[in-house]
């Protein structure tokens, strides 16, 4: 008998946000932003750890996707409906990331690539492929988009979960027994190495698997703690601002300071910290006067982890870095000057861009694969809880 096949929502949803994890990831993204600063020009502003704020998109991914989709695969959604609606959902954005990568390397040709490499590199990209030819450290998977590597792990992990979900092999001690095994291999792999930043390049790509693999599905775990947790709900709705407060304090600790310096730290803070703030984020209820800065911070989030990295290779160019050294007071209004024009930018993207290009590739998809008879429930699945990353 052949299951109702549902797609998931693509375009946020106005029903459900969890305003505390949507502030949260919009803190680490900017955080990331800061770990990529030249370090001779900004050495005090660049946080040690904010790397780690990649492990922490993973267990948000996991969570929002469990979310999102764990009931809807369950209930007879296609796995290849799963894989567009993952597809749609960061395609644009990487999309532009890519175009303005491509567009560097033509209009500043000191940086290396040739035509025959950037055509290569474009046409990998398309797919939103990795660059896995050269196996040495330093090696980028998308050279044109450097931070688009945690993209390609965590469709990875999407996929195997929807398969596991659709095969009804999902079971809480399975994923368990995955997290163990992931996180016996993260744990070797930074011992070995001195920390756990793998995954962004060639030399340490299988090291991203286990990063993920243990992020991404503990994640889904925590998903469903917090569904046995929403009975305790209403006795926490009254520290919402608390909980948010000190989850977001304890993120900027662990990410900005040596707290997590040492490879045993980091896995701890992947391992306990992380999963309690996202724990008990997702638990809090906040004033409405704090939900418009949570969804803005959230919306922004995306944008500026991918397009962040073109920014901050201006500040490379001979010009800044004289001007650098002229005045001392350089580095500071270089820095507020670049936020000014990435925040606003990864806004505007994201209203005038992202949000219809996916409605578009929605309808697309939608007129291709889809029964007309469908359709009330494909609407009627648009409008369903928003917790998608």
């Amino acid at each position: 008998m052949t299951s109702t096949p549902q797609l998931a929502h693509v375009v946020p949803g106005k029903n459900h946000r969890f305003h505390c994890l949507d502030g949260l990831r919009g803190v680490a993204a900017i955080l990331i932003v800061f770990f990529h600063l030249p370090s001779e020009m900004y050495s005090k502003l660049r946080g040690p750890n904010a790397y780690l704020a990649v492990d922490l998109f993973f267990l948000l991914s996991g969570f929002v996707i469990a979310f999102s989709y764990e009931g809807r695969l369950q209930k007879g959604m296609r796995w290849s409906d799963f894989f567009a609606a993952r597809v749609i959902r960061l395609w644009p954005i990487y999309l532009i990331g890519t175009a303005i990568g491509a567009l560097h390397q033509i209009v500043l040709p000191h940086v290396g690539m040739s035509l025959a490499t950037l055509a290569k590199q474009t046409a990998l990209a398309l797919f939103m492929l990795p660059d896995l030819h050269k196996q040495t450290h330093g090696s980028f998977l998308y050279p044109l988009d450097f931070p688009a590597w945690s993209l390609f792990f965590e469709m990875i992990a999407n996929l195997l979960y929807a398969a596991l979900v659709k095969q009804g092999v999902a079971k809480t001690s399975g994923l368990i027994g995955l997290c163990t095994i992931s996180l016996a291999s993260l744990t070797a792999w930074a011992w070995r190495t001195g920390n756990i930043n793998a995954g962004s390049d060639a030399g340490t790509f299988w090291g991203g698997f286990a990063r993920v693999g243990f992020g991404f599905f503990l994640g889904v775990l925590l998903f469903r703690a917090y569904q046995r947790w929403l009975q305790h709900r209403n006795i926490l709705a009254t520290k919402g601002p608390l909980l948010a407060i000190a989850t977001t304090i304890v993120t900027i600790v662990a990410l900005m300071t040596p707290m997590a310096s040492s490879p045993i730290r980091q896995v701890l803070t992947v391992t306990i910290i992380f999963p309690a703030v996202v724990l008990f984020g997702s638990l809090s209820r906040l004033p409405s006067s704090w939900k418009p800065l949570m969804v803005l911070l959230g919306e922004i989030s995306f944008p500026v982890y991918l397009l962040h990295i073109h920014f901050v290779s201006l500040l490379q160019l001979h010009v800044i870095q004289n001007l650098f050294q002229r005045s001392p007071s350089f580095p500071s209004a270089i820095l507020f000057a670049l936020f000014c024009a990435l925040l606003p930018l990864s806004w505007l993207l994201n209203k005038i861009f992202d949000l219809p290009v996916r409605r578009f590739l929605t309808h697309s998809y939608n007129s291709l694969f889809r029964a007309t008879e469908l359709q009330p429930t494909l609407r009627s699945a648009e409008s369903s809880p928003r917790a998608d990353l």
